[in-house]
């Protein structure tokens, strides 16, 4: 029976890891979205002159923005979901297999990962630091410089 268990809680896995990817490739295809629609708009609000005709433009700029800080979160808030549940489903496979310790496995790495990454110089040091920021954050930030771009333009276009 555990066997069988097993097998489940592995089709579960890939499943949720299939999500996992999926939720990234939304997030991908929405950034890639607003750089497009973006860059068009701006390039097209500067050819107009950033005039009283460029306001909508600005508006097109400033939600795009908007839509994508809270897409970021909310796929954000998604992605802690699916990781959860693979923890959780991680660790029920290994209450399955006997001599298995896959969080064992997880924090030897971790723990080698740590001490390969030690810094030794400031390029290191830039790297490590670096590597603590969230990619979310990022995402975030991209977006709200949309916004900005956009509340930039109807500025001009307000006082022109």
């Amino acid at each position: 029976m555990p066997a069988q268990n097993s097998e489940i809680v592995l089709a579960l896995l890939v499943e949720h890891m299939n999500e996992l990817r999926h939720v990234e490739e939304h997030r991908q295809w929405i950034i890639n979205l607003i750089v497009v629609v973006a860059s068009g708009a701006t390039a097209i609000g500067s050819s107009v002159g950033f005039s009283v005709a460029s306001i909508p433009i600005s508006i097109l700029v400033i939600s795009l923005g908007l839509f994508g800080i809270f897409a970021t979160l909310k796929l954000y808030e998604r992605q802690l979901w699916y990781q959860s549940r693979l923890k959780m489903l991680v660790e029920q496979l290994d209450n399955f297999q006997d001599g298995l310790d896959i969080r064992q496995l997880y924090e030897k790495h971790e723990t080698q990962h740590k001490q390969r990454n030690k810094s030794r110089s400031w390029d290191e040091s830039v790297r490590i630091k670096f590597s603590s920021i969230r990619m979310h954050v990022l995402w975030v930030t991209f977006n709200f410089f949309v916004c900005l771009l956009g509340i930039a333009m109807l500025v001009v276009s307000i006082l022109k």
